[in-house]
Parts: structure tokens; sequence; C-alpha cells
């Protein structure tokens, strides 16, 4: 096996231990940006306050369970969610839209925000049309002034959810474009 070849599968490990947050302090780091306009997510742990989609999920437990459903990357580009991620989203199907997708924005230094759409195991990009048209109480307006973001999936009862992501919108996107985000895949290994 080559150095490179060596030298990335450290690199992988250590970034999908930042994602699962073993960081030798007991998982209390995290909560910075994806950097820029790579907005891969970074792994937080944050306490919103759950005001807006109405549903309060702050009583939702971290699942994390071998089959729950982990997100492994998020980005925010103004417009659209996108996120992956692995493992089972609580009998969530096509058929079955038994996920929330949550959005939430640093404001201040706290975080606020909620349910924004119905989720499922088919769609990885979700436009934030409930928040602009004031659905559940959101204010387009904060949102739209946030620089950062956070992202998690709660199941229907919001008594479990997903692990937080973070990522800052980039410059561009804050002026309006609509730029593609990329998202860092540990997975693939360049050549």
């Amino acid at each position: 096996m080559s150095k490179i070849s060596n030298w990335w599968k450290k690199l992988v490990s250590k970034i999908k231990s930042w994602f699962h947050g073993d960081k030798g302090d007991g998982g209390q780091s995290g909560g910075g940006s994806g950097g820029g306009s790579h907005g891969g997510g970074s792994s937080a742990k944050i306490n919103p306050d759950w005001c807006y989609g109405g549903q309060n999920g702050s009583k939702t437990v971290e699942d994390t369970s071998a089959n729950g459903y982990r997100l492994t990357s998020f980005s925010f580009d103004g417009k659209n969610v996108r996120f992956s991620g692995s493992g089972k989203m609580w009998g969530a199907t096509h058929e079955n839209h038994s996920a929330r997708n949550c959005l939430f924005f640093k404001e201040g230094g706290k975080w606020y925000g909620g349910f924004f759409e119905w989720g499922d195991d088919s769609r990885r990009t979700r436009a934030i049309n409930n928040i602009t048209s004031g659905y559940g109480g959101w204010q387009p307006a904060r949102l739209a002034a946030a620089k950062e973001f956070a992202f998690c999936l709660t199941d229907k009862g919001c008594k479990h959810r997903t692990n937080f992501l973070t990522c800052s919108k980039s410059a561009k996107a804050v002026a309006g474009d609509s730029e593609v985000v990329e998202v860092f895949d540990p997975d693939v290994v360049p050549e």
C-alpha cells in the first residue's frame, strides 16, 4: 500500500471520528463551521431553542443505537438544505413521512429554529418554502440574516433525533448566489 493511501485512510478515520463525536473530550467539542463554501457540516453539541415549526423538540434524545440514523453531511445555500446519512430513519419511507427536517440558525451566540418539512428516506434535498412562507411562526428574515446553521432530523413524535451538524453560508450564498456547495465524502479516495 502506498504512503498516500495509508495517509488517506488515517485522515478518513480521524474525520469519521469527528463526525461521531469521538474527540477525547466527551463529545463536547464541535459546532465549528463547515468552512466557507465547503458546507460538509461539522458535528455539534448544541441546545437550540425549538421556537419554530409548531413542534417542541427540546426533549428529543439523540438516537445512538446501532441502527439509528446518523447525519454525515449537511449544507445550506439559503434556499435548500442538503444532507446525507446512514442507518434507519425511524420507518420513514417515500410513502411514510415519519421523520421531521429541522433547521436552526445562530443569532447572538444562541441557536433558534425547529421543524420545517416532513422527511423520508428518499429525498436528501429540501427547499425551505415553508420557512419563507412563515409556517409555524418561522421568521424568514432572521434566518436570512444568519451565517451559521445547524440541522437534524427527528422522528414523528419528537422523541428521538439524529446528531446535529453545522455549516456556514458562504459569502456568495449570503449575497443570494445559488452556488453549488461541495460536500466532503470520506469514503472516496483520491487517485
